[in-house]
């Protein structure tokens, strides 16, 4: 099967969207398909197995993404000329307006992949009414008009259906899950000793860790209130490895504290050396708040590490409790959070062990795991479309 991969991101930087997009391609690669990685810059970046086209920069805004949404489907258009519709799958990273419709002139089978809903983060944003208007109808007719949608969660999939069942037609039965997942071999790296070293961090400290870019939605107050205003938590410290549009006033939260020196901010932070990081972490941390649906790549690069973690109560983070690979709070407070913090370092519940979360993640989150059930849904939208 030739799987045409459609991302629109940016290799240049390694991202948690660019890390999902080249490890799914290169594990759908190992599975003997043909893949053709879609991108708007390389950044010379090479993939076992696969072909990476660059086809430019796009721009944010409801004009400029347009015309790089009609640019996609005029390439696409060209470049799948010769290519044979029951032998080729379009996966589109997101929603994307024209596209969906010039696959269909050319009747190719296309398949969406849902990291998010879209119109959910630009609210939490704040995006401008005309905004939110235009990229509505981009996402509600994008997933409506493909043949079939994954889903990274099952949170993903009831929003979408809730959203734009009605409004845009978008079927229950087209939607389903294949979940997210990290790289098999970040469950062998061991802990980075120059990492706890640079940062100052004693040996004897626990660390409680964060990872990911920070945005309007993550809330590591309760964290931070948890580690840096009590006074018999000096052996415990908060690294949040990452930037993005909340980091200078987290780190400004962090300074108004009695024990600001508990949390530590590094900024970016290279993905080569990511896994070294976590694998020194004691408690790992998702703080999203609001009505954000998401199981976040940063989880599965906890789980990689066998580290437990604490999330928010919400549906897509059960299984964490019901695998004791975590502990949920009802509510992202400094009491919940410093009650999870305390009861975690002193081994006060029920976990897993390291090794025990490893083996977990193995058997269930790794990316073979992952690709192999997004090619069993491509075989599944062809063999219907095809061979009914």
């Amino acid at each position: 099967m030739h799987i045409v991969y459609v991302t629109g991101l940016n290799l240049e930087k390694m991202a948690g969207g660019a890390v999902h997009a080249t490890s799914l391609a290169r594990e759908l690669a190992k599975l003997d398909h043909q893949v053709t990685l879609i991108v708007d810059r390389s950044g010379g970046i090479e993939l076992e197995g696969c072909e990476v086209a660059s086809v430019g920069v796009p721009t944010f805004g409801p004009v400029k993404t347009l015309r790089y949404h009609k640019k996609i489907a005029k390439f696409l258009g060209e470049s799948l000329g010769k290519s044979k519709p029951e032998d080729t799958i379009l996966y589109l990273r997101g929603p994307w307006a024209y596209v969906p419709a010039a696959a269909k002139r050319l009747k190719f089978p296309v398949v969406c992949e849902a990291n998010g809903v879209l119109i959910d983060e630009l609210e939490a944003a704040g995006a401008n009414m005309v905004q939110r208007a235009v990229f509505e109808r981009v996402e509600g007719k994008g997933y409506a008009e493909v043949d079939h949608t994954v889903c990274v969660c099952e949170g993903i999939r009831k929003r979408l259906a809730q959203r734009y069942s009605q409004k845009y037609g978008l079927a229950e039965s087209r939607l389903s899950v294949t979940g997210n997942g990290s790289d098999a071999d970040r469950a062998k790296v061991p802990p980075s000793a120059e990492f706890r070293s640079s940062l100052g961090i004693p040996e004897s400290a626990k660390i409680v860790g964060f990872i990911g870019d920070l945005f309007v939605w993550t809330n590591l107050e309760p964290f931070i209130d948890a580690v840096c205003e009590s006074g018999d938590a000096d052996w415990v410290r908060l690294v949040v490895i990452g930037g993005g549009p909340r980091e200078n006033e987290l780190r400004g939260y962090a300074k108004r504290k009695p024990h600001p020196e508990r949390a530590i901010f590094t900024g970016s932070f290279p993905h080569s050396k990511m896994a070294g990081a976590i694998a020194n972490f004691d408690v790992s941390v998702i703080a999203r708040q609001g009505g954000i649906f998401a199981q976040p790549l940063k989880l599965f690069e906890y789980l990689a590490a066998g580290t437990p973690v604490i999330a928010p109560r919400r549906e897509d983070f059960e299984f964490l409790e019901r695998d004791r690979l975590g502990v949920l709070v009802d509510k992202l407070d400094k009491a919940d959070v410093a009650r999870s913090i305390g009861s975690i370092l002193r081994g006060e519940t029920s976990l897993l062990s390291r090794d025990e979360i490893k083996s977990l993640f193995l058997r269930d989150h790794t990316w073979e795991v992952i690709a192999k059930k997004t090619a069993a849904v491509f075989e599944t939208v062809r063999r219907e479309k095809f061979f009914a």
